[in-house]
């Protein structure tokens, strides 16, 4: 069932039209991501944020430079060590999370990421 909120879809297009530059980032896995923004926004949902982070652990995604962030891969559902530079609109990252100490520091540190923001909080009705 498809039950996009067409509401929403222009509150978010006169942001980008006021130039506000739109991120998501969640502690969810893409595919949860991507099932519920395709059911509230529509399958071009991505097109609406400039950058879109997953899996983040928050809160320590805002405090913790240890651990880098890659890029998942849609595809097959994996991420790319390729280091990551900068942040590209297109691009789904995510927050590598070491399970053993081995890999600590033998990859590349994160990309530096500075944000001022204002959250926006919006409850969809039942």
């Amino acid at each position: 069932m498809f039950v996009c909120y067409w509401w929403l879809r222009i509150f978010f297009d006169r942001l980008r039209e006021h130039k506000k530059k739109l991120f998501l980032i969640t502690n969810s896995p893409y595919k949860f991501v991507n099932a519920g923004m395709s059911l509230v926004l529509g399958d071009d949902w991505e097109e609406f944020f400039d950058v879109i982070i997953v899996q983040a652990r928050k809160p320590m995604f805002f405090t913790d430079e240890s651990r880098p962030i890659r890029i998942y891969d849609r595809e097959t559902n994996t991420m790319l060590w390729d280091k990551v530079t900068e942040l590209k609109k297109g691009t789904i990252y995510f927050e590598v999370s070491y399970t053993g100490s081995t890999l600590n520091y033998t990859i590349s540190h994160p990309v530096k990421v500075s944000l001022i923001w204002r959250d926006v909080k919006i409850n969809l009705p039942a």
